[in-house]
């Protein structure tokens, strides 16, 4: 994680919270299938586990919802559409890679001067390969648009 990885764990509700504990900067995805009647018939299904240990399952299933609020954000994995699921959590790295917060000032200011230097925009192609994505350089223009207007020398 402090080199910069995405690093994706699945742990369980006490050990996401001690995680986030020791990196405030963690994204915490809580996973829900949309039935625990669904939850149910899979872990049945596997015939890996005794009733017992799979009312023990569900039982605290439920009860770590309690925490769902402590997670940044919550995925309900439909069991007719796993794929939408996926793409979800696909979504959810993507953004949180494109948080502003997580540019180091200077590549900000190499954007930026990139940015500038061209007479309104100037080439986009050779900008954009400065950039993570489109978005990213969405990102910069109204950062640097707000600091224009503030009266940010040009």
């Amino acid at each position: 994680m402090l080199d910069g990885y995405d690093v994706i764990m699945k742990p369980e509700v006490n050990g996401a919270i001690a995680i986030k504990e020791r990196f405030p900067e963690a994204v915490l995805i809580f996973i829900v299938p949309d039935r625990f009647s669904l939850l149910q018939t899979r872990l049945e299904a596997r015939r890996t586990e005794t009733n017992d240990v799979i009312a023990s399952r569900l039982a605290i299933a439920h009860e770590e919802l309690r925490y769902v609020r402590l997670f940044d954000y919550l995925l309900v994995n439909e069991e007719a559409q796993p794929h939408v699921a996926v793409e979800d959590l696909e979504a959810i790295v993507r953004a949180e890679r494109m948080r502003i917060y997580r540019y180091p000032d200077t590549r900000i200011k190499e954007i930026e001067e990139k940015l500038m230097s061209n007479s309104v925009f100037g080439d986009l192609d050779g900008l954009l390969s400065h950039v993570d994505s489109k978005f990213s350089l969405v990102n910069v223009v109204t950062k640097r648009a707000k600091q224009l207007n503030n009266g940010a020398p040009r």
